[in-house]
């Protein structure tokens, strides 16, 4: 596979809410997103499959973030992956690999949106393989001087690194 190929893309629509912390859906002009108060740890997860043209080169997540505010200093957002390994593991329990965060600049006016690229290796999404299902969690972690507001997830798209 070549580097930067789709693998996939997860949208609002897409979320699996988490049983607690789950991030609220909400349309917001033409489109919905996820909505990440600044507080408390709201997440949200979608099911993914890695494709069979996955060549284990590792993933790179670009993720679109807004605000409904005119907003200054960054977000931090933390991403992990959960394997559903064929005969093993126990896919009722949250068994995410470590997390990775990214500090997110806001953007600097009320209703504009902001990208934001993590990358990952093939050791760092929990071993999934291509042709396998797992868990892409994505959330907003809180920090001491955090961006005011909320954080709209607009989507996430993947590709190969």
């Amino acid at each position: 596979m070549a580097s930067t190929d789709d693998l996939f893309t997860k949208w609002p629509r897409d979320n699996i809410p988490p049983a607690a912390d789950a991030a609220r859906r909400l349309r917001v002009g033409p489109a919905d997103v996820l909505v990440f108060p600044d507080t408390g740890n709201p997440e949200c997860r979608f099911k993914i499959w890695l494709p069979n043209r996955y060549g284990s080169g590792g993933l790179d997540l670009k993720i679109c973030l807004g605000t409904d505010t005119a907003i200054a200093n960054d977000a931090r957002i933390g991403v992990s992956f959960m394997r559903f390994a064929g005969g093993s593991g126990d896919v009722e329990a949250d068994s995410f690999a470590a997390e990775k965060t990214i500090d997110v600049t806001a953007p600097g006016s009320a209703s504009n949106c902001v990208y934001a690229t993590i990358s990952f290796l093939n050791s760092e999404i929990d071993g999934l393989l291509k042709n396998e299902m797992g868990i892409l969690r994505v959330r907003r972690v809180l920090l001491a001087s955090q961006w005011a507001g909320d954080a709209y997830f607009h989507g996430i798209h993947a590709t190969e690194s």
